[in-house]
C-alpha cells in the first residue's frame, strides 16, 4: 500500500501531483488507480511483453517522465514486520529443499549419485598388491535408493601432504561385481593396473591420510563423491633368531653382525629398502644377566658388547620399533661368552697299528724341530723315536719306516708339520692305546704307548722344547703323563693313575671278547705359542715290537696291538665328544655317596660347558649356565653323552666315568681325581 498523493512539484506554493500524471513514479503501474492487478505473470521473448522495466528515481520538483507499462511490475520495498503470530495447517511436512531435490532426482528408482554407502576402508602397509581395502560398496540417490545403474571411476586421490599429486595409480576401482556393486583395491599388474603398489606407514601421518573421489553417473549426470580413510601401520618383526645360544669368544665385542627386522611393509616388494627403513634397535638394559654389557652399534646394525673380558653366560632382551612408534614382540638371546676357536690345523685324528708312531709340530717355523726330543721317563725312551725326524719345511708330511721299504714289518713313524701354533682358544689331546689280544689262560698281554707333549714360546725361546701345565695345573710329565688299565673278571678300566706310560693289560679271564683292552688319556691346554706331540712307536708282549723291534726276524704288524692320537677343539669338540652340539654338556652329580667304591646311582643332573669332566670348572642348574649349582663339599661326577641319556662319556675308562674333587656353589676348587677299579 502506498500513499500516491505524497509526492509534489516543487512549486510555492506546492502542488500535489496526481496519479494520472506521467511525472508521478506510481503512474507506471496499469490502472494503479482503478483495477489494480492480484497477480499475473507473464513470459515472453519480447521485451514489450516482458513484466517489469527498470525505472528511475524520483527528482524533487517532478521535472522526470516516468514510462507507462500495463503489465504486472513489480516495486521492492522494505520488508514490512508484523505483529501477530501467524499459524497455517498443511497436509506436508519438511524441508522446500529436500522436496525440491527429490524431484531433481527423479523420485527413488533413480536420478544422480548422492551418497558412498558401506565404504568400510581397511588399509595397512602390509597388505600385498590386489588386496580389497573398503568391502562392498555402492551408491545411494537423494531418496535413498542403491543406484543399481550406476558407473563410477575413482577420478583423483590425494593425501594430505597438500603436495597436490595424484596418487589414484596406486589404487583400483573393481567394478566388476555388478547390480551397482564396487570395492576398492590397491593397485595390480594382475588386476590391469600399471604396476603393483606397496605402502609405508611412516613417521608423517600426513603421507597415510587419503581422500579419494569417485565420478559417479547415474541418471543422466556426473557428480563428484569424496570419502576418506586412514593406512592403519603393523607391528615390525625381529628376524635375527634365538633359538640357539649365540657362541662367542671371551670379550667378543660383536655379539649380532648384523640386525635384521621389517617394519611392517609387504615384504614381497621388490624394493627391499621400502621394508627395512626407519628401523630404531634397542637393548633393555634392565634384562641384561652376566658379564656381557650390550648396546646397538652407532650405525643401528650390530649388537655390540663393551667387556673384553666378559666370560660365561649372559643375556639381553632386543627391542624393535618403527617410525610409526609401533614395536615388535620382544626377543631374548642368550650369549655363551666360550673361548675362541683354535686353529683348523689342532683338528686332526691319526690310527696306529704294531709298531707305527708320529709326531706333530704345531709350529710357524722349522728351526730347532728336533733338539731336545722326549726319553718317555726312561734310560731305553730313544728305542720308541724309531722313524723320528723333523721335516724340513712347513705343512708337510715326512714318514720313514721303522725296518725300511723292502722290511716285511711294515711299521711307520709319520711326522708332519703344520704352518701355525696355538694362537688362541683351548685345545685337547686325547693319547689312546687298545689291546684286542686275550691270551691264554696263566698270562696276561700288555700294550704300552709312550707318548710326550711338549711346548715352546717360539723358535727363539731360549729353553727350547719342555714341558708345560694343563688346565688343571699339572705338568705333564713324568707320572702325570700315564697309568694302568686292566681288564680281567674283577676289573675293566683305570686300576692305577700315574706313570710314564700308558699300558693296557688284558688277562685270560676276561669275560666280555667284545669289549677292548683300552687305555685312554685326556689332556688340555691354552697357553699360546707351538706344540709338539709325540707318540712313540707302539709296543706290546705279543705283537713284533717289543721295546723294539729286530726287523731281519719280523713278520708282519700284529693287528691286534692298536692305537690313536687325536687333538681337537676344546670348547667345540668333534667326533663323540660333541653331545648335543651346543656347548651345554649335563652332568651327574653325587654328593652323598662319594666314595668311588659305591654304587653311584642316579645323582642330581647339572650342566657345564667343559666336554670332558676331568677339566669342568663350573656346575649350573640349568642349560642357560647362568645359575650357579648348590654344590658344596666334596662331589662324585660324571658327564652324560647327551643330556636326558643314561649312557656315561668316559674316555679315560675311569670307573663309572666319574670322578671326585670339592666344590663351592659348584665351582671346582680342587684337582678332578678319577674314580679306579
Amino acid at each position: 500500500m502506498f500513499d500516491v498523493n505524497q509526492l509534489d512539484d516543487g512549486g510555492t506554493p506546492p502542488q500535489t501531483i496526481p496519479i494520472t500524471s506521467n511525472k508521478n513514479p506510481y503512474y507506471s503501474f496499469f490502472r494503479s488507480e482503478s483495477n489494480p492487478f492480484i497477480a499475473e505473470f507473464i513470459t515472453s521473448q519480447n521485451a514489450l511483453d516482458q513484466y517489469g522495466i527498470p525505472n528511475l528515481p524520483f527528482i524533487s520538483g517532478g521535472t522526470q517522465v516516468f514510462e507507462k507499462y500495463e503489465n504486472l511490475a513489480i516495486l521492492e520495498t522494505a520488508a514490512t514486520v508484523s505483529r501477530l503470530d501467524l499459524y497455517y495447517e498443511t497436509s506436508t511436512s519438511g524441508l522446500i529443499s529436500i522436496l525440491n531435490a527429490a524431484i531433481s532426482s527423479g523420485g527413488t528408482g533413480g536420478g544422480s549419485a548422492d551418497r558412498i554407502v558401506d565404504f568400510n576402508y581397511n588399509h595397512n602397509e602390509g597388505m600385498a598388491p590386489g588386496t580389497d581395502i573398503s568391502g562392498t560398496f555402492y551408491f545411494e540417490n537423494f531418496g535413498g535408493a542403491k543406484l543399481t545403474g550406476a558407473t563410477a571411476t575413482l577420478n583423483y586421490v590425494r593425501d594430505d601432504t597438500g603436495s597436490g599429486v595424484d596418487l589414484s595409480s596406486q589404487f583400483y576401482l573393481d567394478d566388476t561385481l555388478g547390480n551397482g556393486d564396487f570395492i576398492l583395491r590397491t593397485a595390480s599388474t594382475a588386476n590391469g593396473s600399471s604396476a603393483d603398489a606397496y605402502f609405508y606407514y611412516g613417521s608423517n601421518p600426513l603421507n597415510r591420510q587419503y581422500t579419494f573421489e569417485f565420478d559417479v553417473t547415474a541418471g543422466g549426470s556426473t557428480v563428484t563423491l569424496p570419502i576418506s580413510g586412514n593406512l592403519s601401520n603393523v607391528d615390525p618383526i625381529i628376524n635375527n633368531s634365538n633359538t640357539n645360544p649365540i657362541e662367542v669368544g671371551t670379550g667378543e665385542s660383536v655379539i649380532i653382525s648384523a640386525l635384521d627386522g621389517y617394519n611392517g611393509s609387504n615384504t614381497s616388494n621388490p624394493d627391499t629398502t621400502t621394508y627395512t627403513q626407519e628401523l630404531s634397535w634397542s637393548i633393555n638394559q634392565s634384562s641384561v644377566v652376566g658379564e656381557g654389557i650390550f648396546s646397538i652399534s652407532q650405525d643401528g646394525t650390530q649388537v655390540l658388547n663393551s667387556n673384553a673380558s666378559a666370560a660365561g653366560t649372559s643375556l639381553f632382551e632386543l627391542n624393535l620399533q618403527d617410525a610409526g612408534g609401533a614395536s615388535a614382540t620382544p626377543k631374548t638371546f642368550i650369549v655363551y661368552f666360550g673361548q675362541p676357536q683354535v686353529p683348523t690345523d689342532f683338528i686332526s685324528s691319526r690310527n696306529f697299528n704294531d709298531g707305527d708312531g708320529g709326531a706333530i709340530w704345531f709350529t710357524d717355523n722349522v728351526t730347532g724341530l728336533s733338539t731336545n726330543p722326549p726319553d718317555f721317563g726312561s734310560s731305553i725312551g730313544s728305542v720308541f723315536l724309531n722313524g723320528f725326524q723333523a721335516p724340513s719345511y712347513l705343512d708337510n708330511i715326512l714318514t720313514n719306516y721303522v725296518c725300511g721299504p723292502s722290511a716285511t714289518f711294515a711299521a711307520t713313524f709319520a711326522n708332519q708339520t703344520t704352518a701355525t701354533g696355538l694362537t688362541q682358544g683351548t685345545f685337547y689331546v686325547i693319547v689312546q692305546g687298545t689291546n684286542t689280544f686275550k691270551p691264554q689262560l696263566g698270562i696276561l698281554s700288555d700294550l704300552d704307548v709312550s707318548f710326550a707333549i711338549q711346548y715352546r714360546a717360539s723358535a727363539s725361546d731360549p729353553n727350547g722344547w719342555s714341558y708345560l701345565a694343563d688346565l688343571n695345573g699339572n705338568t705333564i710329565s713324568g707320572t702325570n703323563v700315564g697309568g694302568q688299565w686292566r681288564y680281567d673278571n674283577f676289573k675293566e678300566g683305570l686300576y692305577t693313575n700315574g706313570g710314564n706310560i700308558i699300558s693296557s693289560s688284558v688277562f685270560a679271564n676276561w669275560p666280555d671278547p667284545f669289549v677292548f683292552g683300552r687305555a685312554t688319556k685326556v689332556f688340555a691346554f691354552n697357553t699360546v705359542g707351538e706344540y709338539r706331540i709325540v707318540y712313540g712307536n707302539l709296543s706290546s708282549s705279543f705283537g713284533e715290537f717289543n721295546a723294539g723291534v729286530a726287523c731281519n726276524q719280523a713278520g708282519q704288524q700284529n693287528l691286534k696291538a692298536n692305537g690313536k692320537l687325536e687333538t681337537g677343539d676344546f670348547y667345540y669338540p668333534s667326533f663323540q665328544w660333541s653331545g648335543d652340539n651346543d656347548g651345554v654338556y649335563e652332568y651327574r652329580v653325587n654328593t652323598s655317596s662319594t666314595s668311588c667304591g659305591s654304587n653311584f646311582g642316579s645323582g642330581t643332573a647339572y650342566y657345564a660347558a667343559e666336554p670332558f669332566a676331568k677339566y669342568v670348572t663350573q656346575l649350573y642348574t640349568n642349560t642357560s649356565l647362568l645359575t650357579p649349582a648348590n654344590v658344596n663339599g666334596t662331589a662324585r661326577f660324571r658327564r652324560m653323552d647327551q643330556r636326558g641319556s643314561s649312557a656315561v662319556s668316559n674316555p679315560e675308562q675311569t670307573k663309572d666315568g666319574a670322578y671326585t674333587a670339592t666344590f663351592s656353589s659348584g665351582n671346582r676348587t680342587s684337582d678332578s681325581t678319577p674314580c679306579t677299579f
